[in-house]
C-alpha cells in the first residue's frame, strides 16, 4: 500500500511539472505529454481503482484471519503489475528512445 501510494504521488509531481515544460516549449514535452503521460497515467488510475481497495480490504483480512477471494486477488494484482508496466515503459519511452516522433520509436511504443 505504502509503494502503491508513493508511486501515485510521484505521478502527480509529473503531471504538476508538465505544464512547466509546456509553457517552456513544446519540444521538451511532447513526448511526455503524448506518449509517457497516457502509458502511465491510465494504468495508475486502473491500479487506484482496483488495487488500493484490494489491499485495504486485504489488511483488515490479515488481521480478523479470513480468506480473501481469488479471482478478486488475481485482478487487483494484475491492476497493479499493468501499472508498473506503464511506468516502465513511460521512463523508457521518455529517457531511452529519445525525442518524438522518430518512427522506430513509434513503432516499439
Amino acid at each position: 500500500m505504502l509503494c502503491l501510494t508513493a508511486a501515485l504521488a510521484l505521478l502527480l509531481g509529473r503531471l504538476a511539472i508538465l505544464p512547466a515544460l509546456v509553457t517552456g516549449s513544446w519540444w521538451f514535452a511532447n513526448e511526455k505529454a503524448t506518449i509517457g503521460l497516457p502509458v502511465a497515467a491510465l494504468p495508475a488510475v486502473l491500479a487506484s481503482v482496483m488495487g488500493i481497495p484490494y489491499l485495504a480490504r486485504l489488511r483488515s483480512a490479515d488481521a480478523t484471519g479470513s480468506q480473501q477471494n481469488s479471482a478478486a486477488s488475481r485482478l487487483a494484482l494484475m491492476g497493479i503489475i499493468v501499472a508498473a508496466t506503464g511506468a516502465t515503459a513511460s521512463i523508457l519511452v521518455t529517457l531511452v528512445l529519445g525525442p518524438f516522433p522518430a518512427p522506430w520509436a513509434t513503432a516499439v511504443t
